[in-house]
């Protein structure tokens, strides 16, 4: 039994890990993410989940899969080859985890009944590779359920304090991964709460409702920005470099960095429709709207806004293609020895938070002469649906992803 906070983890040491391979991992993870908001898109609800949290956990439970079991992990989530995975998928972690600049806190786990005995290897590549935790349990025991909520509580700085349903796990349950994200992002040194005012916002069903409107206009908002017949892309500066974008054919994009460039939220703002934008969403089309940003004056508002999501991620992912590997065929055995452990429930929580407040004013260099009142003003006003992703800029991986149909 292998049983440690992620905190402490030392994962492997990364030594050879090239840009290559780090980019297998992260082109895998980011098509994993485009394929699940295919989804959930359909919905009109809000939208939230972290590609890289359920693929890392998958990734991990992977290693103990065998035959078609593991086929149906590593096509879903586009898996590499184990001697390029296993140090990407580390040297990935330790880079997230040393950041400081922003507040994420990730909780990856897998929880197995105490009958099925956790073999060595397993437990130790687990740790080593993928920073997560694999426990034998008794899910028959009441005071179970509670402590795989503490174990998340304690790993995401007590934001997340549940993430086991009620009546969720029992004396038949064999196997539960949890995996966790909690995120919170403070735009931007320029973004005052006395800039923020309540107006009103067009829900994805066409409701009209009145939410805080964050704005950043004037000299502080000469940022990158880029525009043809379907697209805006505008980038926005921060103290603290994180990245917030919107985009689309038909739609607007920005980006807003955060700490260190390290983080940047790209949100897509249709100028029509959402589902035309969602369409087109993809890694390909993604990169693409990146490119065509230059500065440019641009007046921003932007919602304020609180998401969570508690979901369990096993009917999207047999959609996909994992249905033997979520069902009682699945062959786990390189987890235990044998071939009768089978996942029961993978449950995903997110929490993000997007505001505007812990800003510390900033000094601006003097304004030049050419920058006068009758140039050209562009408007990105996020008034209605948009959609979200959050990617690191040092490797590109996308870590959270979205949709604010209604931020109220």
């Amino acid at each position: 039994m292998v049983g440690c906070k992620t905190g402490n983890i030392v994962v492997a040491r990364t030594r050879g890990v090239n840009a290559e391979k780090i980019e297998e991992v992260v082109s895998g993870n980011n098509k994993f993410a485009f394929d699940l908001y295919d989804e959930y898109k359909s919905s009109d609800e809000n939208i939230l989940f972290s590609p890289y949290v359920i693929s890392n956990a998958l990734a991990m439970t992977h290693e103990g899969a065998r035959g078609q079991t593991a086929q149906e992990i590593q096509s879903v989530l586009y898996l590499p080859k184990k001697d390029i995975r296993r140090p990407a998928y580390a040297k990935i972690f330790n880079s997230l985890r040393k950041r400081k600049k922003y507040e994420i806190s990730t909780a990856n786990a897998i929880w197995v009944q105490k009958d099925y005995t956790l073999t060595n290897e397993y437990s130790k590549v687990s740790v080593r590779y993928y920073g997560g935790r694999t426990e034998n349990v008794n899910f028959a025991e009441n005071n179970t359920k509670r402590k795989l909520d503490r174990f998340i509580e304690g790993e995401t700085s007590g934001y997340i304090k549940e993430i086991i349903p009620e009546k969720s796990i029992g004396p038949k349950t064999k196997m539960v991964l949890t995996n966790a994200i909690y995120f919170n992002f403070i735009l931007s040194d320029n973004i005052y709460r006395k800039n923020t005012s309540k107006k009103e916002f067009v829900t994805l069903d066409n409701s009209k409702v009145d939410v805080p409107m964050m704005s950043l206009t004037g000299i502080e908002a000469n940022l990158k920005f880029g525009e043809n017949k379907d697209i805006q892309i505008i980038k926005l500066p921060y103290k603290n470099k994180v990245v917030l974008t919107y985009f689309a054919p038909n739609m607007q994009i920005f980006e807003l960095p955060y700490g260190n460039k390290t983080l940047s939220t790209y949100i897509i703002l249709p100028k029509q429709g959402l589902a035309e934008v969602e369409s087109k969403l993809n890694p390909k089309n993604f990169k693409l709207w990146k490119q065509m940003m230059k500065k440019q004056d641009i007046n921003i508002y932007i919602p304020r806004f609180e998401l969570e999501s508690d979901q369990s991620m096993i009917p999207a992912l047999k959609n996909m293609g994992m249905s033997n590997a979520l069902s009682e065929n699945a062959d786990f055995s390189g987890i235990d020895g044998s071939k009768n452990l089978f996942i029961n429930d993978i449950f995903h929580k997110v929490l993000i938070n997007f505001n505007e407040t812990g800003i510390t004013p900033v000094k601006f260099a003097p304004i030049q002469s050419n920058t006068t009142s009758n140039r050209s003003v562009t408007t990105f006003n996020a008034d209605h649906a948009f959609l979200f992703i959050i990617q690191d800029e040092k490797t590109g991986l996308i870590l959270l992803m979205g949709r604010v149909s209604d931020p109220s």
